[in-house]
């Protein structure tokens, strides 16, 4: 079972929670079904953004959903043919939703991304899969402003970058670019219920 299937579980939640909101409901009640650890791997060149990597390390949970499925023969590892089979159906259903992941320069979309590379792997039944994408197109950041965000706003999945290296940038040689995050109010969803946080980064001339 992937992230989509979980979909059509939250259409009534979703429904609801104006109506809880108005009543006076703890935002409590947004509970997500997966919870991923997320770490993400900026890509640059002379200021230039090329691809970024993205970590999703699922909760224990969700990792045991996916071990059941794709450890064929379990022994709690996924091997080459079984993280084939998890990359193929992730890839898929993911591609459309274009991977929870918008990138936006002045509040319009920057470049979409695309998959070149996938690995998974398990450790005490807990699985991370990470992902390299291309960017569609370089975007130049230098003296530019660049913000990411990565969410599932039918509230499914939620993402929390790592405490430990979640942000990362890759090829900025002149220490010129530099990534932070920050609570996002204008993007609150699922109902205005969930602030979501937002990725930005800048790089100087």
């Amino acid at each position: 079972m992937t992230i989509s299937k979980h979909i059509s579980h939250r259409c009534a939640a979703a429904l609801l929670a104006p109506l809880l909101v108005m009543a006076g409901v703890s935002p409590a009640f947004a509970h997500p079904d997966i919870a991923i650890t997320l770490r993400v791997l900026f890509d640059m060149r002379r200021g230039v953004l090329t691809g970024l990597g993205e970590s999703w390390t699922f909760d224990a949970a969700y990792s045991r959903t996916l071990l059941d499925e794709y450890d064929r023969d379990h022994d709690g590892t996924l091997n080459a043919a079984e993280t084939e089979a998890l990359r193929e159906k992730l890839i898929a259903d993911l591609r459309r939703k274009r991977f929870f992941t918008n990138l936006t320069m002045g509040g319009k979309p920057a470049a979409g991304i695309e998959p070149v590379g996938f690995a998974a792997e398990a450790h005490n039944g807990v699985v991370t899969v990470t992902f390299a994408f291309n960017v569609a197109a370089p975007i130049d950041l230098r003296g530019q402003r660049l913000d990411v965000a990565v969410r599932d706003k039918d509230y499914t999945a939620a993402f929390k970058l790592a405490d430990n290296a979640g942000l990362q940038i890759r090829g900025d040689f002149d220490k010129k670019c530099r990534a932070t995050i920050a609570p996002d109010p204008q993007g609150a969803y699922f109902a205005k219920l969930v602030v979501p946080d937002e990725i930005t980064l800048t790089c100087e001339p």
